[in-house]
């Protein structure tokens, strides 16, 4: 029994009563429809007033695979960056790098004058005029403080308009001006122009605008940050992906994005080719210069020597010299290049532009080590922005590099050195065939040299301009690496998002006044119907007194026809089955745990239903630290037990009438020093004994059992406990206190009383079936007694609407 009493009384270890909950949540209907109605408007509220955020996307491929071949291939030559693979993360990571970082957004920025930004106010809301700004603000900085702030703009008439501006101290400028001129400020120089024609000038007029001047690299900063690249799963693309209150410049600036990012992609290829134009140009130029020379001075050796031809065999011979040379140059060609590939390398730290074409190389051997210094560059840079010198990674990366590097020298050293001899090998032919000339007549040699000199040099000037033609082949067929696979476009509107909003609001609808709800009954320690003493001991529960409502303690004088009155009947009727069946007198013992339960309110009206059936009945005042006994029957107080308890006064003596039939009180007298003393004393029971021979009932009204002892000393002395209990006021732990005294059998013939009922147990989900309202075991009012609710006065039948309305419902709660 112990263990259900702990169980009962501790509200953390007694579980949840869902029934309950939704009984109280069934009272409480009023408080989830406030909540809806609140939530909704607040929904309602954000939704409308909340300036909308949309996701915007554009999606970059990274290679092309159309057919044809690009302008590399028709040089025979690898593609610039053919050695990487786009679904290599390092190279999606740089080109993802690359999209993002400060230099390539902020030309985007500039291109798309997002630095400049206008707004309209509105009520409650400031929008951004995006490509639909009336006006055209040309703002000059001088001062720096300038960038960001705030310029507000009234347009007057189409030639004035207020100006404006403050900052966090003090106020910049404010006054009014005329549109088309300049305003000059210590801090900047302004003007305004208006677009409109003057036939719209009213649609903007008095309305309040805004510009300002964002500095360059914060607003490069806003969208490095605010752009998401992700490659695309399984693809050769990236995704671009960014979120703004005005769609449109969203659109804009991803598919500036896109663009400028292809169109770099074709410019970086092109530069290899303008280099080694450039190179072949100047090389051309030279040769020309050189034809002509030796044209005028081969017509002129011809007139002066008068030679018109020469031998067969000196022709053969220069023919070959020719030949030779023409290779022989060539290769210095390719000398020059593996030379001035070496200077550039050992010049220069950073080596990601390195290419084959950007020398004009296409030795097989050189183009796999030089696309192995760019890629190895590549990763050291990004390696480098993400660690610290020293570290592991960045050690290893630099040694990728440096490794790469060196090798790539000497490489370049040894295709050079190879070069070197064939160069070599070509100026002994060379001599060999000079020294054949050497017998011919001195005329025709000199003749001969000047003819050899100019076949030479057609033979470089024409392999100039195949390379040329070449090149610009190339360059013509080059394309970009990179394409727009999907143009900018507006995913969705993510902010506010109005279902969501909408579902929030309903869920905090119901689990805001439900957790309240929970709350006060999980954590309530009050007592709140029969059901929880009926759960707590298996001590008898005798009735339920229903809430009076009236000034008067003694509810017959007032209205005898009334609910409470009739539960006080069904009390007596319930006591009279728990006492013994005999004639002789029963003494009654009426207590509680605290004050304030109804104890001498009961006491009373038991003692006058009791004297109504006919029967003597006599109140005792036990209680004599706290006498209220008095107070209903307008009697004094100034004797009473104490004065016949110390033997200053006799029974007869303090026995008073009441002016109602059948029913006497003994007042508690004066408060004694020793009352507990008094209490077990012979005298009490000496009284006792000869009231019992007075009259058939005596009620003893106690002390509280739950501050002192003396009901339970007079339990010996009585037939029968009344132990009341009081709705919303009494603890939970009352019934735990009863019952251990109960299970300790130091209560033997005790009944529970619980006082000040409003029957709510059952909306709380704690009522029994067939126990609608449970005054006493069987005992319903309005039913064994065949009264109805029409027996009853109406005062006492108010209906719960009518409660509602009037304000007049009760707190369930203390």
């Amino acid at each position: 029994m112990s263990e259900n009493y702990n169980q009962f009384a501790d509200p953390e270890n007694d579980g949840i009563n869902l029934k309950a909950i939704l009984g109280v949540a069934r009272i409480h209907w009023y408080l989830f429809i406030i909540t809806m109605a609140l939530g909704f408007a607040g929904a309602w509220l954000i939704n409308r007033y909340t300036t909308p955020v949309y996701m915007v996307q554009s999606q970059i491929l990274l290679t092309n695979e159309e057919k044809g071949r690009s302008g590399m291939e028709i040089l025979g030559e690898q593609s610039i960056g053919g050695s990487f693979n786009p679904f290599d993360p390092t190279f999606i990571n740089d080109k993802i790098q690359i999209i993002k970082s400060k230099q390539f957004i902020s030309d985007i920025v500039d291109t798309l004058n997002f630095t400049e930004r206008y707004f309209e106010e509105g009520e409650i809301n400031t929008t951004e005029r995006y490509r639909t700004n009336p006006f055209k603000a040309q703002l000059v900085v001088k001062n720096p403080s300038i960038y960001g702030v705030n310029f507000k703009i009234v347009f007057k008439s189409p030639q004035v308009f207020e100006l404006f501006a403050a900052n966090q101290e003090n106020t910049i400028i404010k006054n009014t001006y005329r549109t088309g001129s300049w305003i000059y400020h210590p801090s900047f120089n302004l003007k305004i122009d208006l677009l409109l024609k003057p036939e719209f000038f009213n649609e903007i007029k008095d309305v309040k605008f805004q510009y300002m001047l964002l500095e360059k690299i914060n607003v490069a900063s806003y969208y490095s940050s605010a752009l998401i690249i992700e490659p695309v799963k399984s693809t050769k693309s990236l995704q671009l992906t960014i979120q703004d209150n005005t769609p449109e410049k969203a659109v804009d600036f991803l598919n500036e994005i896109a663009n400028s990012f292809v169109r770099k992609g074709l410019d970086d290829k092109n530069i290899y080719f303008v280099t080694s134009l450039q190179f072949i140009n100047s090389e051309l130029k030279k040769v020309e210069q050189s034809l002509d020379s030796l044209e005028l001075g081969l017509e002129a050796l011809k007139k002066q020597k008068k030679i018109v031809d020469i031998p067969a065999k000196a022709s053969t011979v220069i023919g070959e010299l020719t030949s030779i040379e023409g290779e022989k140059y060539e290769q210095e060609l390719l000398l020059k290049s593996a030379s001035a590939l070496r200077t550039y390398i050992l010049e220069h730290v950073d080596l990601t532009n390195l290419a084959p074409a950007t020398f004009g190389i296409t030795e097989p051997l050189l183009i796999p080590y030089i696309n192995k210094v760019a890629e190895t560059n590549i990763v050291f840079n990004r390696v480098s922005r993400i660690y610290l010198p020293g570290t592991k990674n960045y050690n290893e990366a630099l040694e990728n590099y440096r490794n790469a590097k060196e090798q790539l020298l000497e490489s370049v050293k040894n295709v050079e050195m190879v070069i070197g001899l064939q160069v070599d090998e070509y100026s002994k032919k060379v001599g060999q065939l000079e020294s054949e000339i050497s017998n011919i007549p001195a005329a025709q040699r000199q003749f001969i040299g000047w003819e050899r000199k100019l076949g030479v040099q057609e033979n470089i000037y024409l392999l100039l301009l195949e390379k040329k033609f070449e090149y610009e082949i190339a360059q013509s067929g080059n394309k970009s690496d990179f394409s727009v696979l999907n143009e900018a476009e507006i995913i969705e509107q993510t902010q506010p998002d109005t279902r969501r909003n909408y579902i929030i609001a309903f869920i905090l609808a119901l689990f805001i006044p439900s957790l309240i709800l929970f709350l006060r009954i999980y954590f309530d320690r009050k007592l709140r119907s029969r059901e929880q003493i009926e759960k707590g001991t298996k001590i008898p529960f005798l009735a339920a007194i229903p809430h009076h409502k009236g000034e008067a303690q003694l509810v017959f004088l007032q209205n005898s026809k009334s609910i409470t009155a009739e539960a006080f009947r069904n009390l007596r009727s319930a006591m009279n089955y728990m006492l013994p069946e005999d004639n002789r007198s029963k003494v009654v013992l009426i207590t509680s745990t605290v004050g304030g339960e109804g104890k001498t309110f009961c006491t009373l009206n038991l003692a006058h239903v009791l004297a109504i059936s006919g029967k003597t009945v006599v109140i005792l005042g036990l209680d004599l630290r706290k006498p209220r006994l008095h107070l209903s029957f307008d009697i004094k107080n100034e004797s009473g037990m104490s004065n016949y308890l110390v033997g200053r006064a006799k029974l007869d003596d303090v026995i008073k009438t009441t002016g109602i039939d059948n029913l006497a009180i003994i007042p508690s007298g004066p408060v004694p020093p020793n009352p507990s003393e008094l209490i077990l004393s012979q005298p009490l029971k000496n009284a006792i004994t000869e009231l019992k021979k007075r009259y058939d009932y005596i009620l003893l009204d106690t002390a509280p059992l739950g501050l002192v002892t003396d009901a339970i000393d007079l339990m010996a002395l009585s037939d029968l406990t009344l132990y009341m209990m009081r709705e919303n006021y009494s603890e939970v732990s009352s019934v735990g206190f009863l019952n251990s005294l109960f299970v300790d059998k130091k209560l033997l013939r005790v009944g529970i009383v619980l006082n000040d009922s409003t029957f709510s147990g059952a909306k709380y989900g704690y009522g029994y079936g067939g126990y609608s309202y449970g005054y006493s075991y069987g005992y319903g009012y309005g039913y064994n007694y065949g009264y109805g609710y029409g027996y009853y006065d109406d005062h006492e039948q108010e209906k719960p609407w009518h409660n509602f309305i009037t304000g007049r419902y009760r707190k369930k709660f203390d």
